[in-house]
Parts: structure tokens; sequence; C-alpha cells
């Protein structure tokens, strides 16, 4: 489940010896995370409704482009640093997406979804390394 809308973010810079006692100026920031703004309301009513999706959209967008770039990732590859390396990280993502939002994946996805898992298919081998 998401945070509600609207979050915020405080700064502030210490005056006094107290540790756990902000003390001085402070800045308020109110952030939307990229889902939250393309889901949001305030954007689906604005001049900027173009960009604005509902959240099931945002997610099987980006579950698409994960699965499209494991796909592709090439087979002789032997980085298997899943947090800096973007293709290892893309497919150690994707099994979990499948079991975390599964009734989010729309039909068309699901059958790349087919192909991650065909042991023929070219980016296969690269799960050995991972």
């Amino acid at each position: 489940m998401l945070p509600p809308l609207g979050g915020e973010c405080k700064f502030y810079i210490k005056a006094g010896n107290d540790e756990d006692a902000p003390m001085g100026s402070f800045v308020s920031i109110a952030h939307y995370t990229v889902l939250e703004f393309l889901s949001s309301e305030r954007i689906a009513s604005s001049s900027a409704q173009y960009f604005s999706m509902t959240q099931r959209d945002v997610k099987n967008s980006f579950f698409n482009s994960v699965l499209r770039q494991s796909l592709a990732a090439d087979p002789s590859g032997i980085l298997a640093d899943w947090v800096r390396d973007r293709e290892a990280y893309c497919l150690t993502l994707v099994p979990l997406i499948m079991l975390t939002e599964p009734d989010s994946i729309d039909p068309d996805t699901l059958e790349l979804c087919v192909q991650y898992f065909l042991p023929t298919s070219s980016h296969f081998p690269r799960l050995r390394t991972i």
C-alpha cells in the first residue's frame, strides 16, 4: 500500500548542544513519487492531464519495460551485480514483480512472461550467472 499523497520532508540546521532537539531554520518540501505524480487527481484535472495514468497502467508500463530489457539481455554477459548492472537488475526483478503484482499484468505482457521462463530464450543463460 502506498503512503498518502503529498508527503513531507523536513530539513533543518541544528543550533544547540542537544542532539535530539532540532532547532534553527526549517524547510518543508511537499513531494510526489513518480507514481503518485502520474496517478494524482491534481494532474488528471490539470493542463498536464496528457501525462496522467492510472496506478495500474504505471505499474504495467514499468513491468513491461523491465521484462523487455530482461529478454534483450546479453546472454554472454558476466555481470551479476543486480544493484549496479541494469540487465542483472531487470532479470532479477521480473519474478519479483510477477509474485507481488500478478493481477496487474495485462495479457500481452503475460505472453512475454512465458518467454522469460523458456530455457531456449537467448537471455536464459544469463540467469545462471546471476
